[in-house]
């Protein structure tokens, strides 16, 4: 018991920090629809006090003298019969366009989180150090695809209680008003089912969970090995066809994942029905004291009658909100990998804030011994391009063979050649800040001075750097606006992507290495066959285990770096274009 209601807090105060991060940039919405709420609540009060008045005119019809509704003086007959139900009719009306306006400002703050939480995430990869163990690019394309999907989802919907739950609350206050003591009788009847409803709550997050963790990973491998074995007996005769598909019918993964898949469709919809079963209890229940109150003489049949509609109206929307709860609960459990990828940025930043900035990479591999320092810049030969969400990964295979440098590696800056701004200022980007000072703007300018693009760069600092212009600058111009931001920050450790020295001459690029002397530096390159020139030491790696690790004299004449020369696949055009590594001599 204890154990849900810490995991029931954990969900409340994940939804809460989603709903506070949506609501920050929507407070008009938030607020529209919080104003809806309370008009559709007022509106159910006016057709309550319709409702009321309708019946007891109804009651007083056999009289032939006038009745006072309201206040208000009427022949008894059908012309106030009329007039009260017209009241109701539009108090209703009301109540419902005021809900449907409710619902669409809901919408507008669900597709803003939607939005917002894209953003977020980028956010997150950013501020990152390391990523969660395990964790490939793919998943996180994929976490954030269905966390932004998702998150916009659950915003919506919990946005969407805010209206019932006024509602609850205004006709609760109508039955107290009516008769506060069969009030007092019922509402603790309804908090019956609470213990059944929180059960299959708990079901609701654990078969969502089994069934997206376990049973769609399962099904989704079934399908690819069957339509793998149906292309590879493509132009055979249909038998192979029946094999592979009665193979994927028999299964235990295809079951499985129906399986599942209907405990959690059904599990959400069992808790409806508990409430739904328990419904005619109530009613009994309620038509009893009902019967009681009015035999004492404590309210008239139309008070009576009014009542008991008022309660339905209450259970109806509590149903709905038990089977919304259902839903929230489900959704929780497919957007807990973005909420614990947000907790896993936030530990990270305080485990390794200042941690970094003069430690020297020290690395040992078969009594070789490798070390990066200020002003000895180490080379890594990945076999492959490497982004930056691939370097977490490789920085933890590394770690084993590291005795110093690992928060180093965590913390440099990395910087690559597949950067294409749009619509950012110029200064701005040359500088990474976002109101650069000339202190900032001057050492920028010393190095495009000595790279010889000082004019060039001047001209694309005053304006807004777009893709087009991004394109027509010379290479030497966008690797200036490329690390400037990182020359700015004279603290952290550098990872370079070889392919931008490359598109310098030797001169252009020793020049910029230069500005780096007093700093810890790493080379990253995929041509195996490239002569590393400007780094001191190699490591030399192969599906992120090393290979080859020494000086770079010796690793360009080494036998391996001809043998893994010689046995990377050539590149195609099209990759080639996109690396842009020319080799190094």
């Amino acid at each position: 018991m204890l154990t849900s209601v810490t995991e029931l807090g954990r969900t409340i105060h994940d939804f809460a920090g989603i709903v506070r991060r949506a609501v920050r940039g929507r407070k008009a919405d938030f607020t529209a629809v919080i104003g809806f709420g309370v008009l559709g609540a007022a509106a159910q009060i006016g057709a309550i006090a319709a409702l009321l008045g309708f019946l007891r005119l109804m009651n007083r019809a056999e009289t032939d003298g006038p009745v006072m509704w309201h206040g208000v003086e009427f022949s008894s007959g059908l012309g106030a019969l009329m007039l009260a139900s017209g009241v109701l009719a539009i108090m209703l009306i009301v109540a419902a366009v005021a809900n449907y306006l409710a619902i669409r400002r809901a919408r507008a703050i669900g597709r803003g989180c939607a939005e917002s939480t894209t953003l977020h995430l980028f956010d997150l990869v950013d501020r990152a150090e390391s990523m969660p163990e395990g964790m490939s690019s793919k998943e996180l394309q994929a976490m954030g695809v269905r966390g932004s999907r998702l998150s916009g989802i659950s915003v919506e919907n919990t946005i969407r209680l805010i209206h019932p739950v006024i509602q609850i609350v205004a006709l609760l206050g109508a039955l107290f008003y009516l008769d506060w003591l069969a009030t007092a009788l019922f509402v603790p009847a309804m908090l019956v089912p609470i213990p059944v409803l929180w059960k299959y709550n708990r079901r609701v997050r654990e078969s969502a969970r089994e069934f997206y963790d376990s049973a769609a990973k399962g099904f989704g491998r079934a399908v690819g090995t069957t339509v793998e074995a149906l292309q590879h007996a493509k132009g055979r005769s249909g038998v192979f066809k029946d094999a592979a598909i009665d193979r994927y019918r028999s299964t235990p993964e295809v079951s499985s994942f129906f399986h599942h898949y209907d405990d959690m469709q059904l599990t959400s919809s069992r808790a409806v029905l508990i409430t739904s079963l328990f419904r005619p209890l109530i009613m009994v229940y309620v038509l009893l004291v009902l019967g009681l109150r009015v035999g004492e003489g404590g309210m008239t049949w139309p008070d009576a009658m009014g009542f008991l509609l008022v309660l339905i109206q209450v259970t109806m929307r509590l149903e709905g909100a038990v089977a919304q709860v259902s839903v929230l609960s489900r959704l929780h459990t497919q957007i807990e990998p973005l909420l614990a990828f947000e907790s896993h940025v936030a530990a990270g930043e305080a485990a390794y804030a200042g941690r970094w900035q003069r430690e020297p990479i020290v690395l040992h591999w078969n009594a070789i011994r490798v070390i990066g320092q200020p002003g000895s810049p180490v080379q890594f030969f990945t076999g492959r391009s490497t982004l930056r969400l691939e370097l977490p990964g490789l920085i933890e295979d590394l770690s084993t063979h590291l005795t110093s440098g690992l928060d180093a590696l965590r913390s440099a800056a990395f910087v690559s050649r597949r950067f294409c701004p749009n619509g950012v200022n110029g200064a701005a980007l040359l500088t990474g800040q976002r109101n650069p000072g000339d202190d900032e703007l001057k050492l920028v300018m010393r190095i495009a001075e000595s790279l010889e693009v000082a004019a060039e760069v001047r001209i694309y600092a005053a304006e807004t750097v777009t893709l087009e212009r991004w394109g027509s600058m010379s290479p030497a111009c966008r690797i200036v606006f490329q690390l400037g931001a990182v020359i700015c920050d004279e603290e952290r450790p550098v990872m370079l992507d070889i392919g931008l020295l490359t598109q310098l001459d030797r001169s252009q690029a020793e020049t910029l290495l230069a500005e780096f002397a007093d700093r810890i530096v790493v080379l990253l390159a995929q041509n195996y066959g490239s002569n590393c020139v400007y780094a001191t030491d190699v490591v030399a790696l192969v599906d992120r285990d090393i290979v080859w690790a020494g000086p770079s004299a010796a690793w360009a004449t080494s036998d391996i770096r001809s043998s893994l020369a010689n046995d990377t696949p050539s590149a195609s055009a099209e990759e080639v274009d996109a690396t842009l590594e020319d080799e190094l001599v």
